[in-house]
């Protein structure tokens, strides 16, 4: 991995794992900002969106961050590996955990298997404002995502989407929460620029 790139790196993680082909280096150019030589949150959800996934905020607990990831959902994790008054932010993608080890397993930077301990993830995930993302197909919801993030995530992509894959995005939401206006009117959008 380039220094610094560790949010190409872990958005290509989860590009690849739900089957859009994805290289670190050309997503660079998309959410690398050399001015502050790092990613931010918005162009890794942008990110996502322009390469065909719906890119959704997760609820900031370790009890959801855990249940994602037995839902076979690897997930983006924001982390200050430094400290608060000097922070080095680092991405990485939560790929399991071993429970009576009290460890989770990371994929960061060229490592494809960094264990480390509850404990210290809980100390720097929160130092990172506890960021979890979930990066899936538009016909996949998290297992874990509030309706209102769905709801946003969807909305998000449609922007970004054709109108058929922003439909699926929509009719997901929909099979979850099948009374949510918005999403029943989102889901318009689509079908109509579809003709």
């Amino acid at each position: 991995q380039t220094r610094d790139h560790c949010g190409p790196a872990s958005l290509a993680m989860v590009l690849n794992d739900i089957g859009i082909a994805a290289e670190p280096e050309r997503l660079a150019d998309a959410v690398f900002l050399p001015s502050r030589a790092g990613s931010l949150q918005l162009e890794m959800i942008g990110g996502a969106r322009r390469q065909g996934a719906v890119a959704t905020r997760l609820p900031g607990e370790l009890e959801a961050l855990l249940r994602e990831v037995a839902a076979g959902h690897p997930v983006v994790v924001l982390q200050n590996l430094g400290l608060d008054w000097l922070p080095r932010w680092h991405y990485a993608v939560v790929v399991g955990y071993d429970l009576p080890r009290r460890e989770l397993v990371l994929r960061s930077g060229t490592t494809a298997r960094e264990l480390i301990p509850l404990r210290t993830f809980e100390f720097t995930w929160a130092r990172g404002g506890h960021w979890a993302l979930a990066v899936l197909p538009p016909q996949t919801l998290p297992a874990t995502a509030r309706e209102a993030d769905a709801l946003d995530a969807a909305l998000g992509f449609e922007r970004a989407a054709p109108p058929a894959r922003a439909a699926m995005a929509y009719q997901a939401l929909l099979a979850r929460w099948p009374n949510n206006l918005l999403a029943g009117v989102g889901l318009g959008n689509p079908r109509h620029a579809a003709g």
